[in-house]
Parts: structure tokens; sequence; C-alpha cells
């Protein structure tokens, strides 16, 4: 009996061990390294029109997504985090460059939009990947798929920068405008050739 017993602590012992070294697996897996190798940054700062290098950037940035998608279908996920972390470098030096210009420009805002429509499909690939990914790696997907959530609202905000206003914003604006009228602005009634006969005597 007490051997019996005995046995089964020692089971259950090995068990939660077991289970515990599996939780710390599950979290050993080292975060992507953001980065743009040398040979990409050469080629992006050779494209001198801030729309073709955006353009330019989300292209190799895709090829990076595609690359990452076919590790995952090979189950190679240390591979998938590298490539993300070039994807997410990517991204990250396409929004450095846009900021550098006139964020009240047509062109610029044009393409912050372009880029925006890009990152909103690039969620959706990420997160399809994320479902083929064991534990171990999973929240490394789910880090960038908020990065790029993350790009995506700067891309929009810095899009519709001073071209959208909230209610409360336009109530303010009118009461200004309405506060700087003059009494000599504001033109008498017009009266009716009726009105005039009636008055005279």
């Amino acid at each position: 009996m007490a051997r019996g017993l005995s046995l089964i602590l020692l089971t259950l012992c090995f068990g939660s061990v077991t289970v515990f070294a599996q939780v710390e697996m599950q979290s050993s897996a080292p975060p992507p390294m953001k980065f743009v190798s040398a040979q990409e940054r050469s080629q992006l700062e050779s494209e001198r029109d801030m729309k073709k290098r955006a353009r330019l950037t989300v292209e190799i940035a895709e090829t990076k997504l595609t690359r990452a998608e076919q590790l995952t279908n090979q189950q190679e996920f240390t591979s998938v985090i590298a490539e993300l972390g070039s994807y997410q470098g990517l991204i990250e030096d396409a929004l450095k460059f846009l900021a550098t210009f006139p964020q009240d420009k047509n062109k610029t805002r044009d393409t912050y939009k372009k880029l925006e429509i890009s990152l909103r499909t690039h969620i959706i690939r990420i997160e399809t990947m994320r479902r083929m990914t064991p534990a171990e790696y999973a929240d490394n997907l789910k880090k960038t798929i908020e990065f790029v959530r993350d790009a995506r609202e700067k891309a929009l905000n810095s899009f519709f920068d001073d071209t959208v206003l909230t209610d409360e914003e336009l109530k303010k604006k009118e009461q200004k405008s309405q506060a700087s009228q003059t009494p000599s602005d504001k033109s008498e009634p017009v009266r009716k050739p009726e009105e005039d006969k009636n008055k005279r005597p």
C-alpha cells in the first residue's frame, strides 16, 4: 500500500516537472530581431522618389511574408521568426522615411494610404500563419500582428492628419466664425413691396 502511494506521488511529481518544462519551453523562443540588410538598404536608398521607394519597400516586405508562409508550411518556425524580423524592420524603415516629408502634402498622404492598405492584407496573412504555429513560436507571431496594427494606425493618423474634424472641433470652429463676424456683415432683411406700400400715408 505504502509503495503504491509512493509510486503515485513520484508519478505526480515527474508529471508536474514535465508540465513546467513544457510551459517554460513554450516561452523560450526569442523575439524576432528587426533589421534591414545592407543589400536591401542600398537598394532602397538608391530610389529617390517617395512613392517609388515606399512601393519598393512593400514589395520587399511582401517577399519576406511569402518566404515566412513557405517556411511555416515546412514547419521551420525559427526561420519564420527571422523572416518576420526582417519584415518588421522594413515596415519600420518605411514609416521613418515617410516621416521626413511634409505631412500636409497630398502626395505624402496618398503614399501613407497605400501603405495602410497593404498592411491591412499583411495582418490577415500573418494571422493565418499564427494558427499553424506551435505555442512556442505563436506568441512572436502575435506580437508581429500587434506591430503591424500599430504601423497601420500610424499610417492612418498621418493620412487623416488635419483633414478630419470631430463634432466638437466643428462646433468650436463654427462658434469662432460667428464670433469674428462684424455687425456690418449682417445684412438687413429685404422688405417686400407690399410692406412699403402699406407704410405710406
